[in-house]
Order: structure tokens, then C-alpha cells, then sequence
């Protein structure tokens, strides 16, 4: 319970108001919220419709091609904040490539994408926000898991074990080849199926889609939390 005087600080506290706008459990929560634009987004990467960039016809990103991303060390598999012009080069030429059709070395793939954003007239701000899109949606899916559910605390791996488990339980579901799951369906499409196969034994009904009600309430509970701990840090006393 904050007193009138605590409710007027927190108000008036820029310290506070950036502390909401860069927590990252606050914004995954807002983020969930129903948005039709992007549920259409979602339904055209399952559908694999490309976009469209400058000259570029762009595929949505398939396990393969992250899983080459990673093992290449590109950013945008770790920490998209650290990802570099070569990062983002390398990330658009591969999914603007059929990644079986690359008869090449990572350093030869590197080598070819040097530069590709400029030789296309596309400007790097325009490819980071496509590229970062891209990869929220392939992950959008697995929001409807619980809070506490596979939550690692070391770095996330896309290794061989997580591709071809991640393509071992595709198959089960949709019957399709492994190869096709891996290298021609899109990463939201195996993160969507991956739920539906969880599913199964989710006998208490925690993997769902959260209404927006819930949402709401999520959002101040854990406001609240940050709110309370911000006072007690800045040693003012707040009754439970």
C-alpha cells in the first residue's frame, strides 16, 4: 500500500518511469496483448509468404538458417543489442538465399555478404527493424508458455541438439520430413506446433494464450512489485 505522497513520487520520478520502459519482463508482458496486425503477421510466416525488402524477396527465418546463425556467432542469436553491420549483412543475405543452395564456408558466406544492405539501397536502420521483427515473431509462440517454464539462466544454445530436437518434434506432429521442417518451414511455424505438442500434457491448462484482462492485471501486479522496491531502495518505508 503506498501512501499519496509515495503514488506522487513515483509519478514525478523520470529515474522510475525509465526503469518500466527498459524492464524486459514488463515489455514481453505488454507485447502479449492481442494484436490483430501482428496475429496476421504470424499467420503469413506459418503460410511462409516472404516479404519484401528494396530489391529483395525475404523468406521467413527457417531452424536451419538460425541455427547457422548461431553457430556462426552472429549477434542476433545472443544479444541483438551487440549486433554489428556484419551481423545484420549476414543475417538479411541468408534469408534472402536458400540456405541449401550456399555450397560455401561461413567465411565465404560472410565474404558474400559484406556490404549486401548498401549493394541493395536498403539502409541499415530499415533491415535492423525488419530482421528484429522477424525474429520476435519466430519466437512469439512460446509467450503462451508459463513464466516459469524453461527459463535458463545461462545463454540460450541453437546447436545441433536444440535443431534437430526442436525438427524431431515437428515431425511427430505434422507427419512432414525432417529436412522439410528444418530448411522450408518457418521457425514460427515449429515454435507453434512445439506448443501444440506440449499441449498434450498440459493437463492444468497453463500453456495458453492470456486474456487480455489477465494481461492487464500481470502488468500492474509486477508495476507494483517495481514500484515497491524502487521506494525501498530510495529508504522510504512501504506498509504491506
Amino acid at each position: 500500500m503506498f501512501t499519496e505522497k509515495q503514488l506522487q513520487i513515483l509519478a514525478a520520478s523520470d529515474e522510475f518511469q525509465k526503469l518500466l520502459e527498459e524492464d524486459e519482463h514488463l515489455r514481453e508482458l505488454e507485447a502479449s496483448k492481442y494484436d490483430r496486425q501482428e496475429e496476421f503477421a504470424g499467420l503469413m510466416d506459418v503460410l511462409f509468404f516472404p516479404t519484401v525488402i528494396g530489391p529483395l524477396t525475404v523468406r521467413p527465418v527457417t531452424p536451419a538458417v538460425w541455427s547457422y546463425l548461431w553457430g556462426m556467432g552472429n549477434s542476433y542469436t545472443a544479444d541483438v543489442r551487440k549486433a554489428n553491420d556484419m551481423d545484420t549483412d549476414i543475417f538479411l543475405y541468408l534469408v534472402s538465399h536458400d540456405l541449401r543452395e550456399l555450397k560455401c564456408t561461413p567465411a565465404e558466406v560472410a565474404a558474400a555478404s559484406i556490404g549486401y544492405c548498401g549493394k541493395n539501397g536498403i539502409s541499415r536502420e530499415a533491415a535492423e527493424t525488419l530482421l528484429c521483427g522477424m525474429i520476435a515473431q519466430a519466437f512469439r509462440p512460446l509467450r503462451m508458455l508459463p513464466e516459469t517454464r524453461f527459463k535458463g539462466d545461462g545463454p540460450n544454445v541453437f546447436d545441433e541438439d536444440w535443431l534437430t530436437r526442436l525438427c524431431a518434434i515437428v515431425t511427430r506432429e505434422t507427419q512432414e520430413r525432417a529436412s522439410y521442417v528444418m530448411f522450408e518451414m518457418s521457425l514460427h511455424a515449429c515454435c507453434c506446433y512445439f506448443i501444440q505438442a506440449l499441449r498434450k500434457t498440459d493437463v492444468n491448462n497453463t500453456i495458453r494464450r492470456r486474456s487480455g484482462a489477465e494481461l492487464c492485471r500481470m502488468i500492474y501486479e509486477y508495476t507494483m512489485k517495481l514500484a515497491e522496491g524502487f521506494l525501498r531502495k530510495k529508504g522510504y518505508a512501504v506498509e504491506k
